[in-house]
């Protein structure tokens, strides 16, 4: 985007209609790039297994691997598994199963 900025004062001189005009395309340009050339991130999965089931076998395939980085830390599979694991068990012990409706996230890294 910082390339069409500095055509700017050139297109200025020429007229300022077309200077909105060139800025508008080369918004609309860096919009398609973003939203649809950079985000082509499908990859193919067993749609026949559950998320959990999914996650267990990445885990099986590559525990040492990272599974999350957020703010300079990181994770692996088997880590957050194991932490996975101990979080469904807490819940189990709350009353909370598999037809409850129950959310949460955080994103602090200090309760990882």
């Amino acid at each position: 985007m910082a390339r069409h900025f500095i055509a700017l004062p050139a297109r200025h001189r020429r007229s300022s209609r077309a200077v909105d005009s060139g800025v508008a395309a080369a918004i609309q340009d860096e919009r398609a790039r973003i939203l649809v050339q950079w985000n082509r991130t499908a990859a193919g999965y067993a749609k026949d297994r559950c998320m959990h089931e999914l996650f267990e076998l990445q885990t099986k395939q590559a525990p040492g691997a990272c599974a999350v980085e957020c703010a300079g830390a990181s994770i692996t599979y088997d880590e957050l598994n194991r932490r996975a694991n101990q979080l469904a068990r807490y819940l189990r012990k709350l009353g909370i199963g598999r037809i409850s409706r129950s959310a949460s996230a955080s994103s602090d890294p200090s309760i990882w």
